[in-house]
């Protein structure tokens, strides 16, 4: 459904406190999270929200992509800031947008931050290919399956998923019989997070975590920020796809701790 007061696509049901807040990974949408929202409907006590940011999938267009922006539009997703704590789980730039709505200044209490699969080593090569996107025109195809799977290799998702599946249909849009990614080209403006700083500000207790296996960054990288961050058996970069239930716990133990 269609929030009337972001314009954002969000997926949510509960009520009441504490709030769950999933939010995606650049170039993916809300249905990432399909297993971890099949988990969170049987186990979370209270309203639970898995947007699709600006830019991607189903939401609207709308510059400037910032972690700000972003954080903003999570803000007023959320509502009133008095209507309990809120914990966020965030993959890779999710995870970021969770780290600034944790400083406190939206005005939204959380309590506990779970970044996953956030990559905070640049490289000039990666800030080149934000360069290129940002000036590359819209890429239209013949297809849904090349559409499909332009979209999958952007939101760095496995080859091999179905183009009619919930999870592609949401990141590929079809117009005048032809198809794009349903991404913004400028969406990667937001750039590298600034990982200390926010880290340092957040109000919240943070707990960041990463596939073994992901190749955009590694939990070494991520104890600069957390020493106790995790190490995710077997996994790759989207964790909470491969294995919904390992990340699951991360969130408990994330509540517990906070």
């Amino acid at each position: 459904m269609t929030d009337a007061e972001t314009g954002l696509w969000v997926e949510q049901n509960g009520s009441g406190a504490p709030v769950l807040l999933m939010i995606h990974g650049l170039g993916a949408t809300a249905e990432v999270w399909r297993g971890v929202i099949h988990i969170a409907k049987e186990r979370w006590p209270g309203r639970w929200i898995a947007p699709d940011l600006r830019g991607h999938g189903r939401s609207p267009w709308g510059r400037p992509y910032s972690f700000g922006a972003h954080a903003a539009d999570m803000a007023r997703l959320i509502g009133d800031p008095g209507g309990g704590p809120v914990v966020v789980l965030g993959h890779s730039m999710g995870g970021v947008v969770g780290l600034a709505l944790a400083t406190g200044l939206f005005g939204v209490d959380v309590t506990a931050v779970v970044g996953v699969g956030i990559k905070v080593t640049w490289r000039e090569e990666d800030l080149e290919w934000i360069r290129a996107s940002i000036a590359r025109p819209v890429r239209w195809f013949d297809t849904r399956e090349e559409a499909t799977e332009r979209f999958l290799r952007l939101a760095g998702l496995p080859a091999g998923e179905p183009a009619e599946g919930s999870l592609t249909r949401s990141g590929v849009v079809e117009q005048d019989g032809r198809f794009r990614v349903a991404m913004d080209p400028a969406a990667p403006e937001v750039g590298p997070p600034p990982m200390e700083d926010l880290v340092a500000r957040s109000r919240a207790s943070v707990r960041l975590a990463c596939g073994e296996h992901d190749g955009l960054t590694s939990a070494r990288e991520h104890r600069r920020f957390d020493e106790d961050a995790i190490e995710l058996s077997g996994l790759g970069h989207n964790a909470h796809v491969e294995d919904p239930d390992a990340v699951w716990r991360l969130v408990a133990t994330a509540i517990n701790a906070s």
